[in-house]
């Protein structure tokens, strides 16, 4: 059995890996397999004939293969469980992990059935962000996560899957600085070797950015961004345990991630906070330059804020204002303005009843 979805299932870094869903033979366990097609660039004409795209392939398979050492080695309930190990043949990368229905991606677009309401985006949230906890805690930063690099499990809990090929340990250099050195025009015309762009941080997109805004935003945290009149009140309380460098980058990362996904659950036209399609001026211009102009990062958080209190159920209505609270936190240009990953678990619009009885069943799921 290969699948019950006429539409592929994508998943990790750029959404580069088919996911199948199959039996194994010999345990009779339910399990997905990933396959990455090398011979889509391979067998691209330029492979032989252009020696900077040649590299770049090499590049994207290096990148990977470290994807497949990392995840080896990340054992937690809100990580992606491997049932075998990659495999590499000379057309292709294979994996087996634990069944899924989808990449956050899929889910989101409606290619798997999927129930995502508010409720859920909420339950699945926290679950990333114990995810993230866990990766900070051991000194490891993602610095890729986005809907492709997400998933949804059989039981409906969220997970960190394929995709940390851009992670990095705080005592490691940075071999990968030039995944965020992103080209000026659209990345669209060779190997995705950059980070994904809508959903990176701005201090990784443009490094220069913190240090001419630090002083602006100390004075006037939520300002930088999110200047919609959002009380600040339930700002979480910094931590006191130490995160390594460019922890807050995952933050951000995730605040862009549920922004998708609540914009999915209200059937939002707009589908990203940040749509530049790998272009580094137009995601400048949306988060940076003019970000409560039209069309710009501000403006469309505040549209979906109106757009959930028109469409929310009576039950959630009362967690617009915390979610939001949430969103401009997680959200702000400043780094030191978001809240550490296990501040965030603590959030109040995570600590809504429904919400947490959704995590108590995906907890209990997991378990039988």
């Amino acid at each position: 059995d290969c699948g019950n979805s006429a539409t592929p299932l994508q998943g990790g870094v750029h959404g580069l890996w088919m996911i199948a869903h199959a039996r194994n033979t010999k345990t009779n366990q339910e399990v997905s397999i990933w396959t990455f097609d090398k011979r889509k660039y391979t067998s691209d004409p330029r492979y032989n004939k252009v020696q900077s795209y040649k590299s770049a392939v090499h590049t994207l398979f290096d990148i990977i293969r470290r994807d497949g050492s990392l995840m080896a080695k990340l054992i937690h309930p809100r990580v992606l469980k491997l049932v075998e190990p990659f495999e590499e043949t000379a057309a292709s990368f294979t994996v087996v992990t634990e069944p899924v229905v989808g990449s956050l991606h899929d889910v989101c677009g409606n290619v798997r059935e999927f129930d995502l309401g508010v409720a859920e985006v909420l339950a699945g949230g926290v679950q990333l962000a114990q995810a993230i906890e866990f990766l900070h805690t051991a000194g490891l930063v993602h610095r890729g996560i986005s809907p492709w690099t997400c998933v949804v499990a059989e039981d409906g809990s969220w997970k960190l899957g394929l995709g940390f090929v851009y992670a990095k340990t705080s005592v490691e250099a940075d071999e990968l600085r030039d995944a965020f050195n992103f080209p000026p025009h659209d990345a669209n015309d060779g190997p995705p070797i950059h980070a994904q762009l809508a959903y990176t941080a701005p201090e990784l997109a443009h490094p220069s950015q913190p240090n001419a805004s630090t002083a602006a935003a100390a004075a006037t945290p939520m300002q930088s961004l999110m200047d919609i009149g959002i009380d600040n009140t339930m700002g979480a309380v910094p931590s006191t345990v130490a995160t390594p460098p460019d922890a807050a980058a995952d933050i951000f990362s995730l605040g862009a991630v549920m922004f998708r996904a609540l914009s999915s659950a209200c059937k939002s036209q707009t589908t990203e906070l940040i749509s530049c399609k790998g272009n580094a001026a137009t995601y400048r211009r949306m988060l940076l330059d003019a970000p409560n102009s039209t069309g710009g990062a501000g403006a469309r958080l505040h549209e979906l804020r109106n757009l959930l209190a028109r469409s929310g159920s009576a039950m959630m209505n009362d967690a617009n204002e915390p979610i939001f609270d949430l969103l401009s936190n997680a959200l702000s240009q400043n780094p030191s303005s978001r809240p550490s990953a296990a501040n965030l678990t603590r959030h109040p619009a995570f600590m809504r009843p429904e919400t947490q009885a959704l995590g108590m069943l995906d907890n209990l799921l997991a378990v039988e």
